[in-house]
């Protein structure tokens, strides 16, 4: 595949925690959505005051609010924060369904590698692999009510 990163998507500047990659190995346009920022990912959502980055502990908590309901054939989500809009309007229960055929498959052991590979502690690790394994358990649950 051949990917061009695009620094803007419908006429703005995106963050730069965010990044689309336009595929073009192919005549049908695909595009690619990458989040490059994993601390600020991995931490309590909130207004520029009440968000942490790199905080399992926030991240965890947040948990049981990471996805409401489905409304609609829409997935509700309790995230707020930056880009809320961007981020978690109009994701459909196909759109989750077709995630979910990849994260359902993807292992413990997998999600602490590519942890280790961004530098958490092991304690870091198990925290993160918790509560990221609860999330896609929360994500089935939802499709599936």
């Amino acid at each position: 595949m051949r990917a061009t990163l695009l620094r803007q998507k419908n006429g703005r500047l995106m963050d730069s925690n965010l990044a689309i990659f336009e595929d073009n190995s192919s005549q049908q346009r695909r595009y690619l959505y990458a989040d490059v920022d994993w601390g600020a990912s991995l931490g309590k959502w909130g207004s520029t005051l009440s968000r942490s980055k790199w905080d399992c502990k926030g991240f965890a908590e947040q948990t049981a609010n990471f996805v409401k309901r489905v409304e609609d054939g829409q997935l509700k989500w309790g995230f707020s924060g930056k880009h809320r809009k961007d981020i978690a309007d109009g994701i459909s229960v196909p759109d989750v369904q077709w995630i979910l055929q990849y994260l359902g498959r993807i292992s413990d052991g997998q999600i602490q590698r590519g942890l280790a590979a961004s530098g958490a502690t092991p304690s870091e690790m198990d925290c993160y692999t918790r509560t990221l394994r609860k999330r896609i358990e929360r994500l089935q649950r939802a499709i599936n009510e």
